[in-house]
C-alpha cells in the first residue's frame, strides 16, 4: 500500500478531561501521531472504589483532521486482603478480593485427630460472600 504523501498540512488536537477542561493543545502534521499530556493514573477514590484513567475516547495515532480527545475515567472496586489462619494462628494463605465480591476460600486446613475425636474442617469464622474490608479468617473445626 502506498504511503500517503504529506501535504505539510497541520491539524489541531485538543486533549480534554471529562469536564471539558483543556489539558493540552497541539498542532500535528497530517498523518503523524499526537503526544498526549501526562495525567495521573488515579483521579480519586470513594470509600470502596477508585477512579482511574482508562484511556482516551479517540484514536490520535494518525491525525487526519482536527480532533478533540477526551480522557475516560472509570470507577473500579478497591481490593481487600483476605488472610486465612489455622486455629493456632498460623497463616495458611491469602487472596486479594474486589469490594463486594466473594472470597474464593480455597484453603482447607486439617487438624489432627486424637484417640477420642476427629476434627473435620467446617469453614471459617466469618462470612466470605461479600468482602468490604481487609479480613482475617480463622479456621473452625468440628469434633466427632
Amino acid at each position: 500500500m502506498a504511503e500517503k504523501k504529506k501535504t505539510g498540512k497541520k491539524y489541531i488536537v485538543v486533549f480534554q478531561d471529562e469536564e471539558n477542561t483543556v489539558l493540552k493543545t497541539a498542532f500535528v502534521a497530517e498523518g503523524d501521531g499526537a503526544q498526549p499530556p501526562e495525567i495521573s493514573a488515579k483521579k480519586g477514590e470513594t470509600a470502596h472504589h477508585e477512579v482511574v484513567f482508562a484511556g482516551w475516547d479517540t484514536d490520535f495515532s494518525r491525525v487526519e483532521k482536527n480532533l478533540v480527545v477526551k480522557a475516560i475515567y472509570k470507577e473500579i472496586p478497591k481490593k481487600y486482603l483476605v488472610m486465612y489462619f489455622h486455629e493456632n494462628d498460623r497463616l495458611l494463605g491469602m487472596e486479594s478480593v474486589s469490594y463486594g465480591q466473594a472470597a474464593k476460600a480455597e484453603v482447607f486446613p486439617e487438624k489432627e485427630g486424637d484417640a477420642e475425636y476427629e476434627y473435620p474442617f467446617l469453614g471459617g469464622n466469618r462470612p466470605l460472600d461479600h468482602i468490604e474490608k481487609d479480613t482475617n479468617v480463622k479456621a473452625v473445626f468440628g469434633r466427632k
